[in-house]
């Protein structure tokens, strides 16, 4: 499922379908590039206006825990992964 599919979803009115969707959107989280990609929906004209507020607010949620270094009982550090070999 794509990130706009997925963000759709979350709106959706069928609960296993937006549970379902929330669960993506956690995991895919510390995914490389998931704020990038949130921003770039964010900013799409042509998608549909609820899921762009969707992925502000989602973006808005990850700046905060990811970069505010001030509150350290919510803040998540950068996944810092070890080189293989």
């Amino acid at each position: 499922m794509d990130l706009l599919s997925t963000l759709s979803a979350t709106l959706s009115s069928d609960f296993a379908a937006r549970s379902a969707a929330e669960t993506a959107l956690r995991a895919a989280d510390a995914a490389p590039g998931f704020a990038l990609a949130l921003l770039t929906l964010a900013r799409e004209p042509s998608a549909p206006p609820g899921t762009r507020q969707s992925a502000a607010v989602l973006l808005k949620g990850l700046v905060i825990r990811r970069w505010d270094e001030d509150d350290y009982e919510r803040f998540v550090g950068p996944v810092v992964r070890k080189k293989k070999g």
